[in-house]
Parts: structure tokens; C-alpha cells; sequence
């Protein structure tokens, strides 16, 4: 027993070091984390609560983050109480950092819950907080309230008011669960949402209908929706696209689907909303400014992508101003003529900033193809503005014929355009048989290495197009580790029985290529389960690149060898060992 006892300690205790030895916020300590979750709960709850009495902030918030990941279920009853009060001095008026206040909410209105004691007066009062972080926290936290509905309102007021969109998309998922604590409320709401996931107008109609619900007003009635802007129509479209998929039905996931079409609408409306305060004119000016230094640096050139990227809000530190900031620069560009300047800054645009005026973009690009341009640069641009569009669901393939432009670009005399063309991942292309056909061509023909790598890369999105497939498994062999890492990557998603197997061999060579530990820090996108021996053999794998030095022999494009590592390291261990 004392033996078992110790075991479970020592684990314990060497997840929370592992996860202080990590900076805060970072995947590696996330991850490491996570396995609190499949530990001895008292255990964790016990050493946890010794970080929040004794660590300085950052331990405490170790702690806090732990505490909230420890099953709610598990907990023993007999430590609410300590947790309770623990949380609470956390929690109190003398409390200043507010990273720490924000971990502390969210335990301490489980332990209120669990002890009988409604949390109402403090979520409500922390819903004011000067704090975003906060805010955000004790909007998730609502729905711990004995009574739901004077949460309401205060909900309603950060989804319409509050100047962090972080804050909004919390008080979208801390309004979503607060109201289905009703169930009929849960079910009116997803029978209102889910019959308008295809009609952006319906949709915003449908979410102003719920709003005249929440706050007691008269019902507007069914439709028709009001007419919406194109860029806010296609907007909310775009964003209503992932819901589509989604289990309506299912009971267990409805809260969070319904926080989703909330964010959704409410935060597509906010971001095209009108702001009075803010200095259109003077963002206008900068944009042109930066446009016409731009164009005094080479076309192409890694110092013009730079002065581009300046034009996409900083992503760290969301506004509602960013969409009017990106859809400002897009005018600019398109004023400016269609040329190798305004297509290049539309690339970056359309790719880093995800603006509005697709319909104008689209319309240029079309304007552009019919006067025949041949310069590399131009033709490069285009075809990424495009993939851009298409990533969101924003190309008509009927209408945009991109097929044709691909399949005659992937013949350019200019490796770079055609390695652009071959890697462009443009769906729903009415000549998949024939582009796929010619990409194989490129990957056992082609002079330029690039050019063949890439061609592998977009081959993968093209399994069941012709013999793609077929070239797929082929390339599992290929003498170049590139093509190998891009035909593996396919090989996993499809969850062909030696992927795995696969991965590991190419890991047992010290000189292995970054792809392939991007291939493995990217496998959460496709399982959350490994059998033992191979969680066992991966993460054995990294740890030895690790000792022998892998991050410095390495030579990676673009990419930093020690935190890809670390992240793939990190991906291990979100992934649960099974038997």
C-alpha cells in the first residue's frame, strides 16, 4: 500500500516539475499537464494545493491549472473544502495578478458547487474586472450559478459591448452552457440554429431572435433575415461552414456547438460593425504609406513579404478593429492598379489576414488572367491569393476556373511558379485527374528539387484523383526524405497500418529531417490514442534525438529546430498510451 502510495507521488510530483520546468502558456507545459488528468486525483489534488499555498505566482498558477484539469468526479469530497479555501484567499480583494486570479476563479466556483454555496455574487462581480483574462474566466465559469438566469444579462453585455473579442468568445461559451442548463431552452435554441447554417441572413436573424428571448423582449418572428453586407454575408458563411458537420443532436456536445454559432454570428457582426472611435483615416494613410515604401524594395524579395506582413494586425492581441484594418489595406492594394506590388500584398492579405472583399479580390484576379501575365512573381501571387481564398471556402470553381490556371502553370518555363502551382492545395478543382496526372510527372521528371517535393506535398490532397493513390504508396520509398516526410504524412491521415511504423524508422536516423517531426507533432490532428509499445517507442525516439544533439546538427528551413522538438515532444504526451 505505502508502496503504491509512493509510486503514485512520485508521478504526481514529476508531471507538476516537468510542467514548472516549461514557460508559462507554452505547449510543453500543457501537455504536461494534461497528464494530471490520468493520475491518482488525491494525490494531485494534495500537491497541487501545495504549489497555491506556498509556490510564488507561477507555481501557484501550475497548481490552479492542474486543480482545474483533475476530473471533477474524482476529487475527493473531504478535500472541497481545503480547495475551497485555498482558491478563495487566491481569489480575494488583495489579489493583483490577475493570471493567477483568473486560474483561481474557475477551481474556486467548482469547490463553491460542490460544498452547496452559490458562486453567483463573485462571477458576477469578476465579470467587471479590468482584467480581460478575468472577464474571460468567470464568463466561462457561469454556469456554476445556482440561478442562471441573472447571469444572463451580464453575458449578454460582454458579447455586445466588451472591447476583447477573447472576452466575447468566452461569454459565448459561458452563455451557451448557462442556458442549456434548460433543457427545453437547449432545445429551442439548436431546432433555431441548426435549420440556418446554409443562410448567413437567417443565421444573424435566428441569433437576434435568441437575444429578444434572453432579455424578455418581443419575439421578431421568423424571417425573412435582414439583408447583410457582402463581406459580413460571406463572413458568417465562412464561419458557419464548421458547424455543419457537427452533431446537432447529441445532448453531451450541444452547450458547446451552441457557444460556437453564437461566437460565430455575434463575433461576424462585431468585426463589421461600425467603430466611431477609431481613426480609419489615419490607418488609411499608413497603409498607403507602407504600400509606396514597398514598392522601392525588390518584388519578390523577403524585405517587401516583411513590410506586407505589417499590414496584418499583430494575431497575439485581437481587436473588433482587425477585419476594417485588413479590409482598409485591401482597398489600398486594389486602388493601386492590379500589378506585382498590389497581387503580392494581396497573397499576404489573403493568407495572414483573412479580409472581406473577397468578390473584389476575385474580380481583379479575373481581370489580371485576361491580360495574359507572364512575369514569375505576378503568377506566383495570384496562384497563392487564390489557395487563400479557397482555404476559406471563398472560390466559385466554376466561376474562378483556377483549374485551367493550374494546369497551365504547373507547365511554366519558371520552376518557382510551378512549384507554387504543384503546392497550392486548391480543392474542388474539376480537373483533379489531369493535375494529379502531371503533378506524378513533375515528382519523377522535373529538374528542380523543389519543384518535386512540392509536387509530392500537393499530391497529398489529391488521394482517389487518378493514379494518386497509387503514387502515394510508391512515394512511401522515394530516395528523397521530403517526398517521403509529404507521401508519410498522407499515409497517416489515411491511417494506413505501417504509417507508424513507418515515422519510427525515419526517427532512428540522427539525421532525420524536420518534416517528419512535424509529421509526429502534428498526430493529435488525427488520433488521441496510441497503443503502448509505440507511445513508448516515440517518445523514446525524441528523447534520444534530444540527447544526441539532434536540434544541433540539424539545418532546417525556416523552422527552429529546438522547438519543433519540443513540440512533437509535447504532442507524446497529449497523446494517451492504451493497451
Amino acid at each position: 500500500m505505502f508502496g503504491r502510495k509512493a509510486r503514485h507521488e512520485a508521478e504526481v510530483s514529476d508531471v507538476l516539475g516537468r510542467a514548472l520546468a516549461h514557460p508559462a502558456g507554452s505547449l510543453s507545459r500543457i501537455a504536461a499537464l494534461e497528464e494530471i488528468g490520468r493520475l491518482d486525483a488525491r494525490v494531485a489534488v494534495e500537491q497541487s494545493l501545495a504549489l497555491c499555498r506556498t509556490g510564488p505566482p507561477d507555481a501557484a498558477g501550475v497548481g490552479l491549472q492542474a486543480l482545474g484539469i483533475v476530473p471533477t468526479a474524482l476529487v475527493p469530497r473531504n478535500l472541497w473544502p481545503e480547495i475551497g479555501q485555498v482558491t478563495g484567499v487566491l481569489c480575494g480583494p488583495g489579489q493583483r495578478d490577475a493570471e493567477v486570479l483568473a486560474a483561481a476563479l474557475p477551481v474556486h466556483a467548482s469547490a463553491a458547487v460542490a460544498q452547496g454555496q452559490d458562486p453567483a455574487d463573485l462571477l458576477r462581480g469578476m465579470l467587471q474586472h479590468e482584467d480581460g483574462r478575468v472577464r474571460a474566466a468567470a464568463a466561462r465559469s457561469a454556469a456554476a450559478a445556482h440561478d442562471p438566469v441573472p447571469m444572463i444579462g451580464p453575458l449578454l453585455a460582454l458579447l455586445d459591448e466588451d472591447p476583447l473579442p477573447s472576452v466575447a468568445t468566452a461569454a459565448a461559451t459561458g452563455l451557451a452552457h448557462t442556458v442549456c442548463r434548460d433543457p427545453s431552452a437547449a432545445d429551442l435554441l439548436t431546432e433555431r440554429f441548426a435549420a440556418h447554417l446554409d443562410d448567413p441572413a437567417e443565421a444573424v436573424h435566428a441569433w437576434n431572435r435568441a437575444k429578444a428571448l434572453f432579455r424578455g423582449a418581443p419575439d421578431p418572428g421568423e424571417g425573412p433575415g435582414p439583408a447583410l453586407p457582402d463581406d459580413l454575408h460571406d463572413e458568417v458563411r465562412e464561419r458557419l461552414a464548421s458547424l455543419r458537420g457537427l452533431d446537432w443532436s447529441d445532448h453531451d456536445v450541444r452547450a458547446p456547438v451552441i457557444g460556437m454559432f453564437i461566437d460565430a454570428v455575434n463575433g461576424s457582426t462585431r468585426r463589421h460593425a461600425p467603430v466611431p472611435e477609431w481613426d480609419e483615416q489615419g490607418h488609411r494613410a499608413a497603409v498607403r504609406e507602407l504600400l509606396q515604401r514597398a514598392r522601392r524594395v525588390p518584388p519578390g524579395s523577403d524585405e517587401r513579404d516583411e513590410l506586407f506582413l505589417r499590414l496584418v494586425p499583430d494575431v497575439s492581441a485581437p481587436a473588433w478593429t482587425d477585419r476594417h484594418a485588413v479590409n482598409i489595406a485591401v482597398d489600398e492594394a486594389l486602388a493601386l492598379g492590379v500589378d506585382a506590388l498590389s497581387v503580392e500584398a494581396l497573397a499576404i492579405l489573403v493568407t495572414f489576414g483573412s479580409p472581406g472583399r473577397s468578390r473584389q479580390i476575385r474580380a481583379a484576379l479575373a481581370d489580371l488572367r485576361a491580360r495574359r501575365p507572364d512575369d514569375p512573381i505576378v503568377l506566383a501571387a495570384m496562384l497563392r491569393t487564390y489557395s487563400g481564398l479557397a482555404a476559406r471556402g471563398q472560390l466559385d470553381p466554376a466561376a474562378d476556373r483556377v483549374d485551367e490556371l493550374v494546369l497551365d502553370l504547373l507547365e511554366h518555363e519558371n520552376a518557382t511558379v510551378r512549384a507554387t502551382a504543384a503546392s497550392t492545395g486548391l480543392p474542388g478543382l474539376t480537373a483533379a485527374g489531369r493535375i494529379a496526372e502531371r503533378l506524378i510527372r513533375l515528382i519523377d521528371q522535373d529538374p528542380d528539387p523543389a519543384v518535386r517535393a512540392d509536387a509530392a506535398l500537393g499530391l497529398t490532397g489529391m488521394a482517389g484523383a487518378g493514379n494518386a493513390t497509387e503514387a502515394l504508396v510508391r512515394l512511401l520509398d522515394h530516395p528523397d526524405p521530403v517526398i517521403r516526410a509529404h507521401a508519410l504524412t498522407w499515409a497517416v491521415e489515411a491511417g494506413r497500418p505501417d504509417a507508424l511504423p513507418r515515422l519510427l524508422d525515419e526517427l532512428a536516423d540522427p539525421g532525420v529531417r524536420w518534416e517528419f517531426l512535424f509529421l509526429v507533432q502534428n498526430l493529435d490532428d488525427h488520433m488521441d490514442s496510441l497503443p503502448r509499445r509505440l507511445h513508448k517507442d516515440f517518445t523514446d525516439a525524441l528523447a534520444h534525438l534530444d540527447e544526441t544533439g539532434w536540434t544541433n546538427r540539424a539545418t532546417p528551413d525556416a523552422v527552429d529546430p529546438d522547438e519543433i522538438l519540443a513540440d512533437a515532444s509535447a504532442t507524446m504526451q497529449f497523446l494517451t498510451p492504451i493497451q
